[in-house]
């Protein structure tokens, strides 16, 4: 609504600009024709005219229509008197109010025609403007979860080199049960919450679904023992997650690495090392979180182990 109003006052401002502009320029263009006696001054009156009323419609025309008109008057009247006329200067000047009203009437309409097309244009701009808006962020966030997804991870990976980064992977602890035995709207409403308790934790643009109830943090430039105190918040929070006001026990398993993404396939890796860091929490009991630093080596060797594609040196 705001904008629309701001484009209302905008059109009204250019508008009465034009009409300013127009009657001094129009007034300019009276008195030169005069001082240089031009024989036919309403040839060059007539192209202001339409040269204002193009650009600024009606009121541009009319005035500049009643400058020319008034000036015409001054012109053909006997000693300039604006009253008396010969017969013949009277139908000339009768011939200029008609054209001047004809003219300022079709271009003034070709200038509001224009003006409704520019409009709708706007308006279809600011449709796919908000289009685009939502489509990007169907794209870019989990539409279950609110969290990024998994193609935004790897549009994200080169905001992540050359500098330090904690990559931790982690997933719901007996998930599946929930599923099998209270069915997928809990298991749902439990990711929904997961969710948005990770994106209040380490933020919504450092939060990602990897898939099913995996969700990975990538979190930058961040103290050991600081990233430990948001887990261990995380943890809190999952564990305060209710269903109709009773707590429903939920708990996660992680593993996380912390380095320095310096080739571009260390992310890859650096989660790789961290899934392995969340299957040794899952051995060892669940419900906690074990972690370790970088080792591009080691990552490879597990990668190698995993069957997945190699990876470049």
């Amino acid at each position: 609504m705001n904008t629309e109003n701001n484009t209302k006052k905008n059109i009204q401002k250019n508008k009465i600009f034009g009409s300013v502009i127009a009657a001094a320029v129009m007034f300019a263009l009276a008195l030169i024709v005069y001082y240089f006696k031009i024989p036919n001054p309403n040839m060059i009156l007539i192209a202001g005219l339409i040269v204002f009323a193009s650009l600024y419609g009606y009121s541009a025309g009319i005035v500049s229509g009643l400058i020319m008109i008034i000036y015409s008057m001054f012109f053909f009247s006997e000693e300039h008197s604006f009253v008396f006329y010969t017969s013949v200067n009277l139908q000339k000047l009768l011939v200029i109010v008609i054209g001047v009203a004809v003219s300022v009437l079709f271009i003034g309409r070709l200038h509001k025609v224009k003006e409704l097309h520019e409009k709708k244009l706007e308006e279809m701009n600011r449709t796919l403007r908000k289009e685009n808006t939502t489509l990007e962020a169907a794209t870019i966030f989990d539409a279950l979860t609110g969290v990024r997804n998994r193609f935004s991870l790897l549009r994200d990976y080169e905001n992540y080199l050359d500098g330090d980064i904690h990559a931790m992977i982690l997933d719901v602890d007996d998930f599946k049960g929930i599923n099998d035995s209270h069915g997928h709207a809990l298991g749902d409403f439990v990711l929904r919450n997961i969710g948005n308790v990770m994106s209040d934790v380490f933020g919504r643009e450092h939060s990602y679904r990897f898939g099913g109830d995996e969700f990975i943090v990538l979190y930058p430039k961040i103290e050991e023992e600081n990233f430990l105190d948001l887990t261990e918040e995380l943890k809190i929070k999952v564990a305060e997650i209710k269903y109709e006001d009773n707590e429903l026990g939920i708990h996660f398993s992680a593993g996380y690495v912390y380095g320095t993404a310096s080739h571009q396939d260390d992310l890859r890796l650096m989660i790789r090392q961290a899934d392995d860091c969340l299957y040794q929490a899952k051995r060892t009991g669940k419900d906690q979180c074990v972690g370790e630093s970088y080792s591009r080596e080691k990552a490879l060797e597990l990668n190698r182990l995993s069957g997945a594609a190699p990876i470049n040196r």
